[in-house]
């Protein structure tokens, strides 16, 4: 795997980063069905529950960016639409036998990656400061 989880990751908010490391973990059971060939229905289940949880990370992070309005919610809630649209386009294309699922994996470690370092750690860094002022 391209992209293992590593504490490199860690952006200081430990609800989110128990999240991500979870992330992670099904991502690699994702491309372990892929590496080892396993049937495309079994590899369809891997990515119907990466889908599921995905969708519940981005509502926790949703959700405290509402509690404590964070003025990047907007832009971060589009974040989270266009993958979420971009992976259910790419989830039909391997159903229909129009995707390897090695590009998707390739993709979803990208964005996976790219966004924590970058989006989300400044998420972070800001509930951070919103917990310690209310705290």
């Amino acid at each position: 795997m391209a992209h293992a989880w590593n504490p490199d990751l860690l952006i200081g908010h430990s609800q989110i980063d128990e999240q991500h490391k979870m992330l992670f973990q099904i991502l690699e059971k994702l491309v372990g069905a892929v590496a080892e060939h396993k049937e495309r229905e079994e590899v369809g289940k891997a990515l119907a529950f990466l889908s599921v949880y995905v969708g519940s990370h981005f509502k926790l992070e949703e959700d405290l960016m509402a509690q404590f309005d964070f003025e990047g919610l907007s832009t971060h809630r589009d974040s989270h639409a266009k993958l979420t649209a971009k992976v259910e386009q790419m989830v039909d294309w391997f159903h229909d036998d129009r995707l390897d699922p090695r590009e998707l994996v390739r993709f979803l470690e990208s964005w996976l990656v790219n966004h924590i370092l970058k989006v989300d750690q400044l998420l972070a860094d800001f509930l951070n400061a919103s917990q310690k002022a209310t705290g």
